[in-house]
């Protein structure tokens, strides 16, 4: 069974980068399983399914099991642990990660491939979300709450119309759905992985 809360990372991202979210975490029941594993090597993808430098992993055992009896105080827990790794991970005080394509050209992508959010799912599926390079210390507060309010609200049944429809239309990838935050809508939204010309 998959940890309810686990970190996996590797250099040049140093362990104490997360030293902060395990003090967060410490005072609650659940703590926060952390693993380094080795470097890449050259990687052919999709950038946005590749696994990022650091990833924090939710388990389907958190909101199933432990949320469901710690309720919101753990909850404030990991939004408080997870909010201290803007300023390591996602800010500009963020380690520099340049990708470049088999084509010689830098990559563009607006996503972090430095660090993401993973949650398990259903039927082995993952949810990935993609974080802003730019995003600002607020607008990652935002795609924090909203991500972690998708889990609770997909693990709960409580998922609205839209949402709904978005999960049932997207194309699983690696069987992993994408996800970003959209300041217009408030909230998560599907992410189609596959550029157009892939599906003409």
């Amino acid at each position: 069974m998959l940890p309810p809360l686990a970190v996996s990372f590797c250099l040049p991202i140093p362990q104490d980068t997360f030293r902060d979210l395990e003090a967060a975490l410490a005072t609650g029941s659940v703590p926060v399983e952390i693993e380094e594993r080795d470097p890449p090597g050259p990687q052919a993808g999709l950038e946005w399914l590749l696994p990022t430098m650091a990833i924090v992993f939710i388990g389907k055992s958190y909101f199933d099991g432990f949320f469901k009896e710690a309720g919101k105080d753990h909850y404030t827990l990991l939004k408080k642990g997870l909010s201290t790794l803007y300023g390591r991970l996602v800010g500009p005080g963020a380690p520099a990660l340049t990708v470049v394509s088999t084509a010689g050209k830098r990559s563009d992508n607006d996503y972090s491939l430095l660090f993401s959010l993973m949650a398990e799912a259903d039927d082995g599926l993952r949810f990935k979300l993609l974080i802003q390079k730019s995003a600002s210390e607020e607008e990652y507060a935002a795609t924090v709450s909203a991500f972690l309010e998708f889990l609770d609200a997909f693990h709960a049944k409580t998922l609205g119309p839209a949402q709904l429809d978005e999960l049932r239309s997207v194309r699983h990838v690696g069987r992993t759905v994408l996800l970003a935050y959209s300041a217009d809508l408030k909230r998560v939204t599907v992410v189609d992985p596959l550029p157009p010309k892939v599906h003409q």
